[in-house]
């Protein structure tokens, strides 16, 4: 019996050491094939913004702007780690000011949304669509901290009105500090006056 119960206990702690060395060598391929989020800095974003205007293309959207508070970015159709990269990202579920609804503008905190804080309500943040040749101009009604898990619909929620239009400007928050994994978003709501 105490035969047994040594080769179970051998066996055992076998079976344990390869459990655990099969969790540890995946969660080491995990880590080692996560893509890192990309940082930019703001002359960096500019250039690359700059040369997105520059040359066009069918993702570039128009140019986003906050008096006082911003240079002149580049709509990128798109809020992938790339788009936002070449300047602010639009996301897909944006409605253009043509139509009543919210428009989605993203931009990394260390880059477009570095200033967000400082917005006020005498901003005011300028959206020039190529498509339709027009300069859209909003003023922010208010600012709102959400959680990052896409918390930031409630947002739409808040604000959903008939005949109205907005823009929702995101950025990771808090803005000015440096950390690596941001729990929350800062969402900056603007509506339409022009």
């Amino acid at each position: 019996m105490k035969i047994i119960n040594k080769l179970f206990e051998i066996e055992f702690k076998k079976r344990a050491f390869i459990l655990v060395s099969i969790i540890f060598v995946g969660v080491l391929i995990l880590y080692l094939n996560y893509e890192k989020p990309q940082r930019i800095s703001i002359e960096d974003l500019k250039k690359q913004s700059a040369l997105a205007l520059k040359q066009g293309g069918k993702n570039i959207v128009g140019k986003f702007k906050v008096d006082g508070i911003t240079d002149e970015y580049a709509i990128i159709n798109g809020n992938s780690q790339s788009d936002l990269m070449k300047g602010v990202g639009m996301r897909k579920d944006s409605i253009l000011p043509i139509n009543n609804g919210v428009i989605f503008l993203e931009g990394h905190r260390e880059s477009v949304g570095y200033n967000y804080d400082d917005l006020c309500e005498e901003n005011t943040i300028n959206v020039y669509l190529k498509q339709y040749n027009k300069t859209y101009k909003y003023k922010m009604i208010d600012k709102v901290v959400v959680k990052s898990n896409n918390e930031e619909y409630k947002v739409y929620n808040k604000i959903q009105e008939k005949n109205k239009k907005y823009i929702v400007l995101l950025t990771c928050y808090p803005t000015k500090e440096k950390s690596l994994n941001p729990t929350k978003r800062l969402a900056i709501i603007g509506e339409l006056f022009n």
